[in-house]
């Protein structure tokens, strides 16, 4: 299917082509609320692969980046606000981060005028939403980006010549470069967990050794736990 109905609640996966095209829709319905931009155009990446737009059309594969904000007020105050990212599929089969951080645009943009809460949120944070951050990987339906695995291809634990090489990994990469980013979700399939960063192996010493951040991470994925609805589990 080509994504989910206008009406009810039914929601089902979108293909590559519908989700550009809901993204560019997006864009060109709400101009002082949302701008469109790829990982090419921004920050001059190669594109991986061919993927097929909704005319079935083919053509390079983009990574589509949205930045949600009121874009009324002037820069300085834009480049002041907290700026949130939203990573919708690291992993290209894994799909309901797609659905998910697409409709969360829908959201924002379609409620602004009529939900006070939505409407401040949009008027005092900047949200950036990469809904296909595997482009090639979300067209295709594989976990993959041409055979390699983009959540393995980050600069931790890795030899300086064996990380970067995916686009989706360059993408994340340059958008944290570019933005300082306050809080950042991203979205992956099989299991339902709010799970964060706790620390890592190799600065292991015999006794737990949790990251910089740990008590506020911790706070706050119990709170998105309690909000969203935990299934029985902690976070």
């Amino acid at each position: 299917m080509d994504g989910p109905p206008s009406h009810g609640r039914a929601f089902a996966y979108y293909t590559y082509g519908a989700a550009s095209s809901l993204l560019q829709s997006l864009a060109r319905d709400y101009p002082q609320l949302a701008s469109l931009t790829t990982a090419q155009e921004a920050y001059g990446l190669r594109s991986a692969g061919t993927c097929t737009d909704s005319a079935g059309h083919q053509g390079p594969c983009l990574n589509h980046i949205i930045q949600i904000s009121n874009r009324s007020a002037n820069a300085a105050v834009l480049s002041a606000r907290p700026q949130i990212y939203i990573s919708g599929a690291l992993h290209g089969d894994e799909q309901v981060g797609i659905v998910t951080a697409l409709e969360l645009c829908r959201w924002l943009l379609t409620r602004y005028a009529t939900d006070d809460w939505v409407r401040r949120l949009v008027d005092t944070r900047m949200v950036l939403i990469s809904p296909m951050t595997n482009a090639v990987g979300s067209a295709t339906r594989r976990r993959d980006e041409l055979g390699i695995d983009p959540n393995r291809d980050f600069p931790f634990d890795q030899s300086a010549g064996s990380c970067m090489q995916t686009v989706t990994a360059r993408t994340v990469n340059e958008i944290y470069r570019a933005h300082l980013l306050q809080l950042v979700v991203t979205f992956h399939g099989g299991m339902q967990a709010i799970g964060y960063n706790w620390g890592a192996y190799p600065y292991w010493r015999g006794v737990p050794s949790r990251s910089p951040d740990d008590a506020a991470m911790r706070d706050v994925a119990a709170v998105m736990s309690r909000y969203a609805g935990s299934g029985g589990g902690q976070h």
